[in-house]
């Protein structure tokens, strides 16, 4: 299946070994920087499934959660101040005056951060089920490799 690696006029370029670039950052940096700052911030459960060969929707999903909505609006300030900071700002928001579930689309990498409720209900987890999950850790490595 093929991969939707950013949108058009993002500055996609291929790096050769099935990796993206997007703009400046590459898919893997941006799930890594999103989901450090969500752990940074204590979000409930960080989750980055790797969509790649599931979809032409992203590349990865970064998936968080928190128990109010306070704490889900301070999550996603901290990952939109991180991620910007390294260069990409999202291409859309959602979801933020409700703040039940805000979704980020950074092209390659959307980022989900729910209440609990919502993330219980909606279970993104197992509706991707057959796609990979990655550690923090691991994606620490592959976006540190990319650099």
């Amino acid at each position: 299946m093929g991969h939707r690696s950013c949108r058009s006029g993002s500055g996609a370029d291929s790096l050769g070994n099935g990796s993206r670039r997007c703009g400046k950052l590459r898919a893997e940096e941006i799930a890594f920087l999103a989901a450090q700052a969500a752990e940074e911030k204590k979000a409930i459960d960080v989750l980055i499934l790797d969509l790649r060969e599931q979809t032409v929707l992203a590349d990865y999903f970064v998936i968080a959660s928190a128990e109010t909505a306070p704490h889900v609006r301070a999550i996603v300030e901290a990952i939109e101040e991180q991620v910007s900071r390294a260069g990409k700002d999202p291409l859309r928001r959602e979801g933020r005056q409700e703040a039940r579930w805000i979704l980020m689309d950074y092209g390659s990498v959307v980022v989900h951060v729910m209440d609990e409720a919502t993330r219980d209900y909606y279970d993104l987890e197992h509706f991707w089920r057959d796609a990979p999950r990655i550690e923090l850790a691991e994606m620490a490595q592959w976006a540190q490799a990319s650099q």
